[in-house]
C-alpha cells in the first residue's frame, strides 16, 4: 500500500506555475506553509521583497489562518486572503 503525500504549494495564478511546494506524507503545518512562502519569494526577487504587496490566496485551514503565519506573509509584503468557506457561502445563499 502506498502511503499518501500531502502537497503545500504556491502556485502562480496568472500563468498556473508552481513556484515552490513542499511534500510530505504526514500532515502540514504553518512551518510548512511558511517555508513555501518564502520560496516562492526567494525564487521571484531573490534576498529583496516584491515593491508592491502581493495578494496572496491560501486555502481556510488552520495553518494558513495562523496568525503567525499571516504575520509573516505581511513581513514579505504579502497581503493573505482566504476564499469563503463552503459553509458561509450555502448561508449567504440561503439569506439571498
Amino acid at each position: 500500500m502506498m502511503a499518501k503525500s500531502r502537497v503545500t504549494f504556491a502556485l502562480d495564478c496568472c500563468d498556473r506555475e508552481a513556484i515552490d511546494w513542499a511534500s510530505n506524507t504526514g500532515g502540514y503545518n504553518k512551518a510548512t506553509v511558511q517555508d513555501v512562502m518564502l520560496g516562492a519569494i526567494e525564487k521571484l526577487f531573490g534576498d529583496k521583497v516584491p515593491e508592491q504587496s502581493i495578494r496572496w490566496l491560501t486555502d481556510n485551514g488552520s495553518a494558513y489562518r495562523a496568525h503567525e503565519t499571516r504575520q509573516f506573509a505581511r513581513e514579505l509584503d504579502l497581503e493573505p486572503c482566504t476564499t469563503a468557506s463552503a459553509a458561509l457561502r450555502v448561508m449567504e445563499w440561503q439569506k439571498g
